[in-house]
Order: C-alpha cells, then sequence, then structure tokens
C-alpha cells in the first residue's frame, strides 16, 4: 500500500487580528479533512503547533475521524520523514 501526503487546494493563510496572535484558518482545516475523507489510516505530522490545531479541529468538527489517527509524529521538514513516504 502506498504512502501520500493530502494537501488542501489553497495554501494555509492565518487571520490577522488585533492581539497579534493569528488564529488558524479553520477553512483550510476543513479542506484538509475534506480530503481525508475516505482515508483508513491517519498519520499526522508536522511541527508542534501545525499538528496539534488540526488535531484539536478534528477532535472539534470532525469526530468521525479520530478513530481513523493512527499515530502524530513531530516532524519539522519533510526531509526529517524516513521509512519510504511518498510526498504528492
Amino acid at each position: 500500500m502506498g504512502t501520500s501526503v493530502v494537501k488542501p487546494a489553497q495554501a494555509p493563510h492565518h487571520l490577522r487580528k488585533g492581539s497579534g496572535h493569528a488564529p488558524e484558518d479553520q477553512h483550510y482545516y476543513h479542506e484538509v479533512v475534506d480530503a481525508l475523507r475516505g482515508v483508513k489510516e491517519i498519520l499526522i505530522v508536522g511541527p508542534a503547533d501545525a499538528k496539534l490545531n488540526l488535531i484539536k479541529h478534528i477532535h472539534h468538527h470532525d469526530h468521525d475521524l479520530v478513530a481513523n489517527i493512527v499515530g502524530v509524529e513531530t516532524v519539522d521538514h519533510p526531509s526529517d520523514v524516513r521509512g519510504g513516504m511518498n510526498f504528492v
């Protein structure tokens, strides 16, 4: 079975507010989750904040996908991933 990385059509972007902290773009996370529909096993990789925000989104908005998450790994750069994963 092959492995691939799912990316939404639009690049992620942050919304600016007066506090200086940019909240996550929930539309972006909805696009990622839509791309994951039908996937049986999901491994979430990425920098700490990015992967944790996606997991929070899934738990809050798309609870049916929680059972499909088989792991979470901290990876700061795609070249950090080993084991022959294909990025598409």
